[in-house]
């Protein structure tokens, strides 16, 4: 498939012949491909307005208690496994009355 690009400034021209070529594409592939994500975008946004639509229809969520809050942080901290570059270092985490603290111990020899 191939598209004729007439009158178009050159401005614009020259853009989206840099943009193809940084994208491996010929012209009419570029512009094809700028069209069709126009058209993805323009979906996505009604997709994403009726979302919105649908839940501020359904009225006020319940907040959750403390102690819902407490158990979701204790799940996801129990799951998460600790990330350390540096093998001289490890992260402690402590549930305090305020939050979670993150405390780094050195054990150095």
């Amino acid at each position: 498939m191939s598209i004729v690009l007439k009158d178009i400034p050159e401005d614009l021209r020259a853009q989206l012949e840099q943009e193809a070529s940084a994208n491996f594409r010929t012209l009419d592939q570029e512009a094809l491909a700028r069209l069709q994500r126009s058209f993805d975008l323009e979906m996505n946004t009604a997709r994403d307005q009726r979302w919105i639509d649908e839940s501020l229809a359904s009225g006020p969520a319940t907040p959750l208690t403390r102690g819902e809050m407490d158990d979701v942080r204790d799940r996801v901290l129990g799951e998460r496994k600790p990330v350390d570059a540096n093998p001289q270092t490890s992260a402690i985490f402590t549930r305090s009355g305020r939050g979670i603290n993150l405390a780094q111990e050195s054990s150095r020899s």
